[in-house]
């Protein structure tokens, strides 16, 4: 006969629960975006000053063309402080396909989209491909651990084995 423990059990019902969540229900609403003619260094502030890692670029339409991602604006930077403020995002976004996933599609299509591509971020669109969120392999990671939402001051709890982790999460808006 074989047992399971009951950490273990608990573990795998949270797990069949995260297949059936939808990117709407741990996507961030709120969001901080960038048009394709600034620049970087514009780009660059504006995630240091939300505490961000992902910028949506959008057009004037609301429409997203991709996302830029602090690692790639920090590539984008030339040597020197005089000549990093003339390049734009759409430059760094030129031969770039960022994935668009809708509010509706399950996480599980999400990790798929974000595997394949090999990003760790994709934008929520509505079905005109305007913005409306943002979604994180972070969310995902939360999800599987049981939050879901966006909460400032939440406390998780993952139970591994029999032991229980407490891990506090606080975001500062």
């Amino acid at each position: 006969m074989t047992t399971t423990k009951p950490g273990a059990r608990r573990l795998e019902a949270r797990r069949r629960t995260v297949e059936h969540l939808h990117v709407r229900d741990v996507m961030s609403p709120h969001l901080v975006t960038v048009a394709p003619d600034e620049q970087v260094l514009a780009a660059a502030v504006r995630m240091s000053r939300a505490g961000v890692r992902h910028l949506p670029v959008v057009d004037v339409d609301d429409r997203c063309l991709g996302v830029v991602d602090l690692p790639t604006v920090a590539m984008a930077w030339p040597a020197g402080p005089d000549t990093h403020g003339h390049r734009t995002v759409r430059s760094v976004l030129a031969g770039r396909r960022t994935p668009l996933v809708r509010a509706e599609a399950t996480l599980p299509h999400a990790a798929r989209l974000m595997t394949a591509s090999g990003l760790d971020a994709l934008p929520v669109v509505d079905r005109d491909e305007h913005l409306a969120g943002i979604v994180t392999s972070w969310d995902l990671v939360r999800a599987l651990a049981g939050h879901v939402g966006h909460t400032a001051g939440l406390d998780v709890s993952l139970e591994v084995e029999d032991a229980e982790i407490a891990w506090a999460w606080v975001s500062f808006p």
